[in-house]
Order: structure tokens, then sequence, then C-alpha cells
């Protein structure tokens, strides 16, 4: 094994020669030789090309990725593959979007490679159909019985196919002698693969790749196959209960595969025929193999590689990573390199008669022989038996494209298909692919750029729950991506209000000189009460000044609405002048005591004219004493019900961006709120909050805050930060310690998406214009 072991770690230094420097080269050697693993050197590469990729300035950057990429790498040092793409008469095929002038040069380089009429056509670009034919035709023209013996030399060069069986017809993949398969779109995953434990990870593979054909993946957006006439409710069943969400219809399919043309081989196959200028006799012997060489060129004929090629190889099978923790490093430290894939799958129930045939008689010859390369292939096969008996995998068959290239998982001859088990496909399954942040399209908002220079964006729009929780020490960059935030939702027409103790957000008024900037503690808001949920909500502003409030507070306070009411006036004021009125009432004067001295005290205050058309920012310079506290509640609260009453029939589209700045300080006893937050969606209100302790941020605030940004914090804070957040303590391992002085970096979790580290992208710079106005006082 040793032996074997040094030719794949020579094999990793040959593929890897143009694309890593020596030092580099050796460096991930060495990662392979301390642990005694080959794909802890590929793991090792796919780490230092995408920070070569992140470190190549943006103007060079291509927007496909076109790197090496060494997926469900295995200890055969499964080698990537060389370019491949598509060619037809009319159009190039790729998976991965390149730029135009990208996709122009490499029409006319593909043109420097077609056999051209007056160009000399070396034998390297020949088919093996030309091989075959003049070969028959030759030996037909000897002697018509030697055309029988063509037979098997026709055989003998079909071996060497130069298609791909893979093709796009009608609304599905055709894979020749296997079927057609469907696209069926993955909507959410609510299970991802770094918040999953060796064991669970395991479990899900093995539970849930069996029941389908298939991914396609596309840079954000992911679809599962399925052979027609399969179950689709029993599929989708199964998947939901594994996390994945799939819709219940097909759809168009995402990308175009090109089937090959018989006339670029056909012609080929009728070259024997010539053999009847010879005799008529040989003519018609050479009729056999034209015959033969046409039905081997139908068995190829589907997407064609251009040359060089290396397509799918046959010796994947045993080669594989045994254990679950490789297997999840290696997809992993492989996902940023994947913007797209295509794998087509099919269980094979046989496998393991296949195997168990195979395997004893490998081990008769090996004792017989006592040949120590078949004791070493008998080894492997004793792996492979493992893992179909004791870790209870599967066997498959499959084909696939990656990034716009044959996919490759071993070294070998190039076939139709290769053998793998269960967790070969753990990088190709939806919760590894669905790791990438979210497509950017139009109404995105910039968040920055993750580790492989791709643009991490939020579609709120597209989100189950749009509200977004922000975590973070003093200095972590809060602030920075909270106005970076509020700056494009503004541009998008959603008004952003922010209540903000501190009144950094003030700095809004740089890009909006219509910003209104409110001081809390001299103005009060023009609330306007309509039901009982308001009335909880206002409450919820006394228990942030410390008061204790009861079910006869809530009573009370239901009554002075209701008398308010009937005088067709139910703002704050005249709610107020009924609640002193039912003091007069004993069985009412304790519970009017207990909250009529905070709400008079904003009583007094002056009412502020606010246009909830213009960015608003509340704050109280600093001052974070009960009553200004309560003060800034009162403006949360009146956000939030002037929201409600803006939209009658909801639910509504976004229009407002509620952020509250030191969530810890201002929501700590706001249970009512906490309670509406999902809610508040519906009235069309994105709601985010800025905080330094999750400690101190109520459960329902977090549970229903589908974006978690996580940014610089204490590395004590981790463990209770992940139990909170639901986030692997390993990933968040990375804030804690990672980070330079003059950048801001994070992890973003998109709901139930694995979370992301982004280096945070400053706001847009404000317009000269606005920078120069001052900002709206209320």
């Amino acid at each position: 094994m040793e032996r074997e072991f040094s030719k794949r770690i020579e094999r990793f230094r040959k593929e890897y020669e143009g694309a890593l420097d020596p030092e580099e080269i050796e460096k991930c050697v060495y990662e392979a030789l301390r642990d005694h693993a080959v794909y802890k050197a590929y793991v090792c590469a796919s780490e230092i090309l995408v920070k070569k990729r992140k470190e190549k300035p943006a103007a060079q950057r291509p927007q496909q990725v076109a790197v090496e990429l060494p997926i469900a790498a295995t200890p055969s040092a499964a080698p990537p593959s060389e370019v491949t793409e598509g060619a037809s008469k009319k159009r190039r095929f790729s998976i991965g979007r390149r730029p135009k002038k990208e996709e122009k040069a490499e029409e006319e380089s593909a043109k420097e490679e077609r056999p051209q009429a007056g160009r000399h056509i070396s034998l390297k670009e020949l088919p093996w159909q030309a091989y075959a034919g003049l070969a028959s035709l030759a030996l037909s023209a000897a002697h018509p019985l030697l055309a029988l013996v063509s037979l098997p030399v026709a055989a003998l060069l079909s071996r060497r196919r130069n298609t791909v069986p893979l093709w796009t017809e009608g609304d599905a993949v055709v894979w020749p002698g296997v079927g057609r398969f469907r696209f069926y779109k993955i909507e959410r995953v609510f299970k991802d693969v770094a918040g999953m434990g060796p064991s669970e990870f395991s479990n899900h593979l093995i539970s849930t790749l069996h029941e389908f054909n298939g991914v396609y993946y596309d840079r954000g957006q992911a679809w599962i196959l399925l052979e027609e006439g399969a179950d689709v409710e029993a599929v989708r069943t199964v998947l939901r209960r594994f996390g994945v969400v799939v819709e219940p219809r097909p759809s168009p399919p995402p990308v175009q595969l090109p089937r090959e043309r018989a006339s670029r081989y056909l012609p080929w196959a009728f070259l024997p025929l010539m053999a009847v200028f010879a005799g008529p006799v040989a003519g018609a012997a050479a009729l056999l193999p034209a015959l033969l060489i046409a039905v081997l060129t139908a068995r190829d004929l589907g997407h064609r590689p251009a040359p060089p090629m290396r397509a799918l190889s046959s010796n994947a099978s045993y080669y594989s990573v045994p254990d679950n923790d490789a297997v999840l490093s290696v997809a992993l430290a492989a996902q940023p390199l994947v913007e797209s894939a295509l794998v087509v799958w099919r269980a094979d129930p046989h496998y393991a008669v296949k195997l168990e045939r195979r395997g004893g008689w490998a081990e008769r010859l090996a004792w017989w022989t006592q040949s120590q390369w078949r004791l070493q292939a008998l080894e492997v096969i004793q792996i492979a038996r493992q893992r179909l008996f004791n870790l209870h995998e599967r066997g498959f068959v499959l084909n696939g494209l990656l990034n716009g290239r044959v996919a490759t998982f071993a070294a070998g001859r190039p076939v139709g298909s290769i053998e793998a088990f269960t967790r070969d496909l753990a990088a190709f399954s939806p919760w590894a692919l669905l790791m990438s942040p979210s497509q950017c399209r139009e109404g995105s908002i910039v968040i920055g750029q993750d580790d492989a220079g791709r643009t991490v964006c939020i579609n709120p729009e597209e989100l189950q729950t749009p509200h977004m929780m922000v975590l973070g020490k003093t200095g972590a960059g809060k602030t920075t991506l909270g106005l970076s935030m509020a700056v494009q939702l503004r541009r998008r027409g959603v008004v952003p209000a922010v209540v903000d103790p501190h009144g950094h957000w003030a700095q809004l008024a740089k890009w909006f000189p219509d910003a209104q900037i409110i001081d809390a503690r001299q103005l009060a808001p023009p609330l306007v009460l309509k039901d009982d949920d308001d009335v909880d909500v206002l409450l919820d502003a006394l228990r942030a000044a410390g008061i204790q409030i009861f079910d006869a507070h809530f009573t009370v306070m239901m009554e002075a609405l209701g008398r308010a009411a009937r005088d067709g006036d139910t703002s704050l004021d005249n709610v107020l002048r009924h609640l002193h009125e039912l003091r007069a009432d004993p069985s009412y004067a304790f519970a009017v005591d207990a909250v009529y001295g905070r709400l008079a005290s904003i009583a007094r205050m002056r009412r502020a004219k606010v246009d909830l058309a213009k960015p608003v920012v509340v704050h109280t310079e600093g001052d974070t004493t009960p009553s200004s506290v309560m003060k800034l509640a009162l403006w949360i609260t009146y956000f939030a019900v002037a929201a409600k009453a803006a939209c009658p029939k909801p639910p509504c589209r976004m229009r407002l961006f509620l952020a509250v700045d030191e969530g810890h300080v201002l929501l700590r006893n706001m249970e009512a709120l906490s309670k509406a937050w999902r809610e508040t969606r519906k009235f069309g209100v994105e709601a985010a909050v800025f905080t330094q302790s999750v400690a101190d941020i109520p459960r329902d605030i977090v549970e229903n805050s589908g974006v978690k940004f996580v940014l610089a914090i204490e590395p004590e804070a981790v463990p209770e930060t992940a139990a909170r957040l639901h986030i692997d303590a390993s990933r968040l391992q990375r804030v804690a310690y990672e980070g330079l002085p003059e950048e801001r970096v994070g992890l973003v979790r998109v709901e139930a998406k694995s979370p992301v580290f982004v280096r945070i992208a400053p706001p847009p710079p404000p317009p000269a214009e606005a920078a120069n106005k001052p900002a709206l006082k209320a």
C-alpha cells in the first residue's frame, strides 16, 4: 500500500504543477504525508485556490470559477478533469455563465481546434471510427474473410470513447441506457452540512440519496432530478422529513446539453464499403464491420467534450474516503469552488453481489499467486465490503458535469459512467450544495464577499422571515453593516426607521438629507391605539422602564381605550384622560397608580411631527436611564402600530425597515413585541435588532429572525452564542479570533442555509450634495 500511496502523491504533484507554486504543492504534500491520507492534499489545494481567487483583482476575475476541484477526493487521489465544454454547430455549452468577451475568445480558440479545409489534421484528432474504418477497409480489400477479423478490431477500438452520453432532450436529461430524468426545484433546505455531526450527516445521506436520481446546482439555486414515472409525492415526503422542500411539479431544464450529431461520425463508419472497388465480394464482406461501427457510434452519441478531454472514470468504487469526517471536510473545502454542477445517478441494487463475486476471485488469486499487487487489491476490496455491510452504504452508477467540466472522481480510462458509494456523493447532496450564499438579483442587498470572492446578497422579499439579528461587540461593525443595509433598502423604496440610543445612525443624513433626527427625551410619538395588541405593545414600553405589568394593568388600559373609542379619539392623550377618570373607581385605583405616572410624563412631552415616508432616526444621545429607555421603547411601539395601521389588508409589500440598536438594552423586557416579531412581516415591516449580547434578547426574536449575523465576539461568548443561534461553535471560533482591525468580518446565516464567512462591504458613498445639507430635526 505504501507504493500505491507514493504513486498517488506523485500524481497529485503532476496535476497541480501548473496551478500551484512548488512551495504550495509541497505544503499540501506534507499535509497528506502527516495524516497518511491523499485527500488532505486535495483539501489543502482547494483552500489555496480559494485564497488565490479571492486575492485576484475583481477586473481580472472571471465570472465562472475555472479551477481544478477534487470533488469527493479520495485516497486514490481523484484528479480534477481537464476543461470540458460541449460543442454544437450553433452554440458552445458551459453550465457556468461566462462573460461575453471570454465566450468570444473561446469560440475563436475552438474554431482553431476544429479541423478546417486545407489544415493538417493530427492523428490524435481523428475519432476511433476513423481508425476502425481504415483498418476494416484494408483487411476487407486484402481478402473478404479478413473482414471478420476487423470486427473484434472495431470493437476493441470502440472502447476509446470520445463522447459522454448525457444530454437534454425536451424537458428532461437523457442518459442512454439508464433513463430520462426531470428537474424539480428545491425551494428550501432546513438542514446544512456544517451544522451536522458526522453521524447525522451519514444518516441523511443513507436515508435520502437513493430517493432521487441527481442534483443540478447553479450558484445558490438547486434542482433534484427524478426519473420519469417516479412517485414524486413519496420522494417529496421523504426529503421534507429530512429538511429538503421540493416543488411538486417539474421545472423546464435550467441547463441545455446539446446532443452530438451522427453526421460527424457516420461517414467514417461507411469507409469500409470502399472495398467494393477491390471486388464485389470484398464490398459485401465489408458491410459487416460498417454496420458494427455504425451501431457502436450510435451508442456514443451525446455531449462531446472538446479536446483535451478526460471523462468520468471507472475505478472510484474502491478508492473513496471511508470515514465520515473526511468526506465532510472535503465537501466543506471544495464547496466555495462549486458554481455549477450536474450529477445524475441511479442506485445499483446488485452492487453488493457483484462486489462479493469480484472479491471472491480476487481473494483466491491473491492467495494462489501470493502476488503483492493482488494482496493490495484485496485490501481495497475489503474496505469496500466494510462500507457496504458495516456502514450500510449503497452502490451507485453516476455521471455528471462540474463547473462546465466533466466531473472527475478517480483516475482511469474515459467511460460513460462510474461506480460510487453513498458518501462519494457527499459533495453533491442538497445540504452540501446549498451552503453558498443566495443568488444576487435585482432588489438584493449586498452584504460583502465570501472566501471565494463571490458577492454575498440577501433577498428579503424571498425569505420566509426577513427579520435580522446582528450580534457583535463594540467596534465590530454593526453600525457599518446597518447603514449599508438601510441605504440600499431606501434606494429600493423601503424607509428606514431607526431607534438608536447613541445616535450613530444619524449618519443617514449623509445619504438622505430629508432624514428626520428626533431626540426621544423631548419629543414623544403621535401614538394612536387601535386594539388590544396595540395596548400590549404599549405596556412593553413600561416594562422596559422596569415596571412590573400584570393582567390588571391590561384590563384598566383596555377600559380606558374603550371609553376613548366611544369619543372617536384613541390618541394616547385621550386614553390617559379616561385612565385618570377610572382612578375614582376603587377597583381600578391600584392598577391606574402603577402606570399613570410614567404615561403622564410622556403625555406632558411635545408631540413630534413624523413623516413615515422619510427616514427617521430616534436617539437619546447615549442616555440609557430607565426613563429614556421607556421613551425609546415607546417609539418602537409607535413604528410597529403605525405600520400595522398603514396595512389594513395584510399582507403588504415591504415598506419599513425597523432597526433597533443596542437591543440588549431596549428589548430585554418587551414580551409582547417579541411575540409579534414574526407577525410584523405581513404589515410590510422588516425588523432588525443590533445587540452586543444574545443572552438579553427574547427567544421569540432570536427564533423568528431569519437572517443572523455574528460579527466579532469574545471567545468566552462562543458556547452560549452557538446554543442560542444554532450555529456550530467551530464556525463561530473564526469570528472570535480572525479579522484585521481595518476590515469588518462576520458570519451570516440565511434561514437554514449553512453560515457563510463574509467580509462586510462598506456603505455606498453618499452623494456630494446630500453630505453638505443638514438633516431635518423634528
